[in-house]
């Protein structure tokens, strides 16, 4: 549309005409215009003769005394890039045919020139555009050449391996891997294959020695003749992405609370064993004895150390070929791959030697293991019925092993509740001395006597399942605590359902703090409804707590405690029980055993 660029000679004398051929419109001139457009060089002898349609370009001419002018289009591909113009002023002049063509190769080769020329800026101007993309992508961009020495880099990957530009250009790529074979390989395979990768794993070692995982694309650079020269491509630390996937697929296998292996990977792992060389496979299942009892005595969080405990210990006692999974709750599972079953009860003896000898170093609560075993000789029996089978045989041994191992627990609870009063176990001796006079005194018989006794000795075993800080508390109990405490009563009662010794009591365990009114809890029963050995148990315990120290309130004299009594007889008490109890209390000074309260 204009004329952007001029360029003019002129002959010494010759006014210059280059201003006024700045900013010329085109359309101005449409007779040149047409003809230049349609390549063709435009010869005029004379201006004076040009024709009429070209009026305007005449009155140019004569306005710089042009009489006679030469123009030929400089064209690139039949489109105009620019134009040559010859113009005389002093007279008309004439160009040869000769001439015309000679500078119509001028026009070509500026032509040429100017394609070129462009060509080059654009191809500057691109460079310039990729350089700043590649400097400020958050991705590594790498080139190298066929020896794998740094030739580029972007800042991206100054950052990732720790280094400088300077100190990367010419630092061969494999002296930055942890496997120099492996990506040896991969660029080797590039080369050969002439094809890129899109992506590559691998480990680099950075500047200060740090490891770090990298994903890189691989591409290849050519010359001008065709010939691959080099390798480039883009690269991302990864480091943190392969940790979260290893973490990932760590927590997918791995049970969180024993850090063991869990059911999914045991199914795995039986699927992996079919079939296969490993034969014969040994399965164990074994379950971790009272485990019930535990949660509903002392709570899930002493339940889960107890459960640790147990993984440990079957750990402890693992070949490094076995594999050991926690499969539910208190059920593990063990795979012991090339073992028969001679070598699989060996096994199972190591581990009941270990926990011997674990409940001698911490009796305070033994552990207890059902297993049972199974042997798949061939391939011809797929592991998972091995698994059933062996699942099968420890319920068989644990129909041998509960109980026992249930009594054990209960009785080393006992014993923990009584660690945790100050007496030493003083007092359940002079609640038993006295409920058994009571008895003795009233008639109970030989059945009703030895519940009697038991309940003396365990009707506050459900307190092993409050806190220290509330069984031991100075002063009066907050609300929440209360009803912590009157949970002891239906907790004592489960946990002696557990306990062949203690199962026939535990009825009278969850009523012993029931009052004669129906006041009591935690069912709320009254009268002669409450068993017997209930109501002579709460009058006994009652007068105990009365002359004895507690954190909550005085000691009151024998005097004051037989006042007290009979006051809430018939109400907490039952009256004729009470009267029962004074009278021991009068006529058997040999009650009176030694007592620290």
């Amino acid at each position: 549309k204009y004329v952007a660029k001029a360029y003019e000679y002129s002959k010494p004398g010759i006014e210059p005409v280059l201003y006024d051929l700045s900013n010329i419109k085109f359309e101005n001139y449409p007779w040149l215009m047409k003809k230049l457009k349609l390549g063709e060089t435009i010869f005029i002898p004379s201006v004076e003769g040009l024709p009429s349609e070209a009026a305007f370009e005449k009155s140019f001419f004569q306005e710089h005394l042009i009489k006679s002018g030469l123009i030929i289009p400089i064209l690139s591909d039949n489109k105009m890039l620019g134009h040559i113009g010859f113009g005389s002023v002093s007279e008309e002049s004439f160009w040869s045919d000769e001439h015309v063509s000679l500078l119509k190769v001028v026009a070509e080769i500026i032509a040429s020139a100017l394609i070129k020329q462009r060509a080059e800026d654009a191809l500057r101007e691109s460079e310039k555009k990729y350089r700043e993309i590649l400097e400020f992508t958050e991705d590594a961009y790498y080139a190298v050449d066929l020896r794998g020495n740094f030739t580029a880099c972007n800042r991206a990957m100054e950052k990732m391996l720790g280094y400088n530009e300077k100190e990367l250009i010419g630092l061969n790529f494999r002296s930055l891997c942890q496997n120099s074979d492996q990506i040896y390989k991969v660029f080797n395979q590039a080369f050969e294959k002439a094809k890129p990768r899109f992506s590559v794993i691998i480990n680099l070692i950075r500047k200060d020695g740090s490891n770090i995982t990298a994903d890189l694309s691989l591409s290849l650079i050519y010359n001008k003749e065709g010939y691959i020269v080099g390798f480039r491509g883009l690269g991302r630390d990864i480091t943190e992405r392969m940790q979260l996937e290893e973490q990932l697929k760590y927590l997918s296998f791995q049970d969180q609370l024993t850090g063991l292996y869990n059911r999914r990977y045991f199914e795995n792992e039986l699927d992996r064993l079919d079939g296969g060389r490993e034969y014969p496979v040994t399965v164990i299942s074994a379950d971790l004895d009272g485990m019930k009892l535990i949660n509903d005595s002392l709570g899930h969080r002493k339940g889960d150390q107890y459960l640790k405990a147990c993984a440990n210990l079957l750990e402890e006692n693992m070949r490094s070929s076995d594999i050991l999974a926690r499969v539910s709750g208190d059920e593990f599972a063990i795979i012991l791959p090339r073992t028969n079953q001679k070598e699989a009860n060996k096994l199972i003896s190591r581990i009941r030697n270990a926990i011997d000898a674990y409940n001698e170093v911490q009796p305070d609560l033994p552990i207890s293991i059902s297993m049972g075993l199974a042997v798949s000789e061939k391939d011809t029996q797929l592991l998972e019925e091995t698994y059933s089978m062996a699942d099968s045989n420890m319920y068989q041994d644990k129909l041998q092993r509960n109980q026992q191992a249930c009594g054990n627990i209960v009785k080393a609870l006992l014993a923990y509740q009584d660690d945790r009063k100050r007496d030493g176990g003083k007092e359940n001796e002079y609640k038993k001395q006295l409920s058994i006079k009571i008895g003795q005194k009233i008639g109970l018989n030989d059945q009703q006597m030895a519940n009697l006794i038991a309940l003396s000795e365990a009707c506050h075993l459900g307190n092993v399942a409050i806190p220290e800080s509330v069984f031991n508390k100075q002063g009066r109990l907050k609300q929440d605590e209360w009803e912590m405490v009157r949970q002891h009563s239906e907790k004592g009662s489960r946990i002696a359902s557990f306990s062949p010794a203690l199962n026939k009591i535990a009825d009278l365990i969850l009523y012993h703090h029931e009052n004669f009114d129906g006041s009591g809890y935690p069912a709320g029963i009254k009268g002669e409804a409450i068993p017997v050995e209930c109501r002579i148990m709460s009058v006994v315990s009652s007068f105990i707590a009365m002359t004895s120290y507690r954190t909550y309130g005085k000691v009151l004299s024998n005097q004051e405690a037989i006042e007290e009594l009979r006051r809430c007889s018939g109400n907490q008490f039952d009256p004729k029980l009470v009267e029962v109890f004074i009278s021991c209390l009068k006529d058997e000074l040999s009650l009176r055993i030694e007592w620290d309260r």
